[in-house]
């Protein structure tokens, strides 16, 4: 079996992978004996921990706390069950059932303490210091992330803006940028008739909003992506379209295609 370029360059230069081959070595030597020191280290510390334990029921003292836990090495799981007292409670038997007077499980009564610390610190960060975001102040920041990042990507649009405030906005821009080419009226001088039924590159709204957006250079029609938002230009060609049929005086006549919207 032949052995591939790579390898056989690789065993030629001594590197694997770009890295020289006594480095690998040596990094892997070095990761050996660290498990090794920490696997005895942890022996250690459990061996010692398990004759101090030893030592402590020997006394007849109480084992509690982290001693519970070099238990575990020898099958004790205080640790997790707690300490198990076979004291019935007076007085709270009922039908023959009896109530004793077991410790909780350690586990369950650290968990409790984990949750009022976290609800300390919760209302610490949150209704505090304010540092952090609720949910509301969370859902705002990421609409204003997600208009950062696709402020530049076009979208469809299903029909034009029709909010008469908002065309009047974009009337005064009409005016102020394609009224030189198409006139106030927008019955062309330049550029077409922007009043008929008739286009040279679309009659859609979305049609408009790409010619206005991008531009046609061979026409001299000029690109607005740099002057106007991508809503500011969907207002304007929803503002040409609101043109159709005024029929100005001394409009030029239809140019390109009749448009005729699709049926949905």
């Amino acid at each position: 079996m032949g052995m591939s370029p790579a390898l056989a360059q690789g065993e030629q230069s001594g590197t694997v992978g770009g890295m020289p081959l006594q480095w690998l070595i040596a990094i892997g030597l070095l990761l050996f004996f660290c498990f090794l020191a920490v696997f005895l280290l942890l022996g250690i510390v459990v061996d010692m921990g398990k004759i101090v334990r030893q030592k402590t029921i020997d006394q007849g003292k109480e084992v509690s706390g982290l001693m519970n836990v070099f238990g575990l090495f020898e099958g004790d799981a205080t640790l997790f069950t707690g300490k198990y007292a076979d004291v019935v409670v007076e007085g709270h038997d009922f039908d023959g059932i009896h109530e004793y007077d077991n410790d909780l499980p350690p586990w369950w009564k650290w968990l409790f303490v984990v949750t009022i610390v976290f609800g300390v610190l919760y209302l610490i960060n949150y209704h505090v210091l304010d540092t952090g975001k609720l949910q509301a102040e969370e859902y705002q920041a990421e609409l204003e992330w997600a208009e950062a990042k696709y402020a530049g990507v076009d979208q469809e649009y299903e029909a034009p803006e029709t909010d008469e405030s908002i065309l009047a906005v974009a009337r005064t821009n009409f005016e102020s940028t394609c009224a030189t080419c198409h006139t106030k009226t927008g019955g062309g001088s330049a550029g077409p008739n922007l009043t008929d039924e008739y286009w040279l590159h679309g009659g859609g709204v979305n049609d408009i909003y790409q010619t206005l957006k991008y531009g046609i250079e061979e026409k001299g029609m000029p690109a607005w992506k740099d002057k106007y938002s991508n809503e500011e230009i969907y207002h304007l060609a929803s503002f040409v379209l609101s043109l159709q049929g005024t029929n100005p005086p001394n409009a030029l006549p239809p140019q390109g295609e009749k448009y005729e919207p699709a049926e949905k």
